[in-house]
């Protein structure tokens, strides 16, 4: 009976330290109970970008009650566009930046930077 428990202990050792280190979800116990359960760390860990052309669409926002801000700053650091976004509202326009350029777009909730993406237009 040892055998199996430690076994079983070893193998959840295993599984919370690559949820860890993957950064995407964290381990914690499920009240007193020898249960284990994962919670998100980042609420836009799903969320992607697409282009076309020079509109982005973000997919898999999730729903949220705090305002969420995708920023667009340039390699500089200056910020360039900025819109609130949502499920519902979902799209930046693009149009006016300069072509040929590297951007970054970051997306902000509860004034943190939550998820960066790289667009090179």
């Amino acid at each position: 009976m040892k055998r199996i428990i430690l076994i079983l202990s070893l193998a959840v050792t295993a599984a919370a330290a690559n949820a860890q280190a993957s950064g995407h979800s964290k381990w914690e116990e499920n009240g007193g109970s020898n249960q284990l359960k994962i919670r998100q760390d980042n609420e836009f860990a799903l969320t992607e970008i697409s282009a076309s052309g020079r509109v982005i669409t973000f997919t898999d926002l999730p729903a949220l009650t705090k305002p969420t801000w995708a920023v667009v700053t340039d390699v500089n650091g200056e910020v360039l566009s900025q819109r609130r976004i949502s499920p519902s509202c979902n799209t930046m326009d693009l149009g006016r930046l300069p072509k040929n350029s590297l951007y970054f777009v970051t997306l902000m909730y509860r004034n943190k930077s939550q998820k960066a993406f790289t667009l090179n237009f």
